[in-house]
């Protein structure tokens, strides 16, 4: 198994980090014009607020469409009982929490259907 890189960055503001951990990651190399480009990433439960922040998601996606690529943002529905068991209570867990088609500039897409089973 291929191991992990960490990149340490300075006390810059949150988008300058960002900038540059996206360009020393390498992840603005391997990104070529259409590609279509998944970005991973938990919308939050309902009433937590420990997730990444919609703003940041934002700044990544663009930097993606500056690259070339095509992104949208995915997760996947839980296997517990609560606001992210379907597709549809996810999307509107996420929409509460900031993350719609709207205010991310790309498509948000639920991976595994409406229940979480395909």
């Amino acid at each position: 198994m291929a191991r992990s890189k960490v990149f340490l960055i300075g006390p810059e503001e949150p988008w300058q980090k960002i900038d540059k951990l996206f360009s020393r990651s390498g992840i603005r190399d391997k990104i070529e014009a259409g590609d279509i480009v998944a970005i991973k990433l938990h919308f939050g439960e309902l009433g937590n607020t420990r997730y990444i922040h919609p703003i940041f998601a934002r700044k990544i996606v663009d930097l993606v469409k500056e690259a070339g690529g095509e992104p949208f943002l995915t997760d996947t529905t839980t296997l517990y009982k609560h606001t992210r068991e379907t597709l549809f209570g996810y999307l509107e867990t996420a929409a509460r929490n900031g993350f719609t088609r709207e205010t991310m500039g790309c498509p948000i897409i639920i991976a595994d259907g409406l229940r979480g089973t395909n």
